[in-house]
């Protein structure tokens, strides 16, 4: 499962394909059980970049709710954009 922790209006400019968006002051464990299967289910969170920190407080809560297998892509969106790799709309 891939969250998306940005605002509706950067997720419209471009975001990795199945990308659920979830912000970062919603995740709860009510929020994240609609989306990721189980506390085992691979998750990953990723936001705007190291500057944002959206990304990385969804992580902190997620772990926190006893999920065991969270990703953060701490590079975000700047570097995959960067590198030129797509984007769904």
């Amino acid at each position: 499962m891939v969250l998306d922790t940005r605002k509706p209006e950067d997720i419209a400019a471009g975001h990795l394909e199945n990308a659920i968006r979830l912000i970062d002051t919603e995740v709860s464990a009510e929020t994240l059980a609609q989306h990721v299967a189980s506390t085992e289910t691979p998750v990953l969170f990723y936001c705007t970049g190291l500057k944002c920190g959206r990304a990385a407080n969804a992580v902190e809560k997620a772990i926190g709710l006893g999920y065991s297998k969270v990703f953060y892509y701490a590079l975000g969106m700047e570097e995959w954009n960067k590198q030129g790799l797509p984007v769904a709309r």
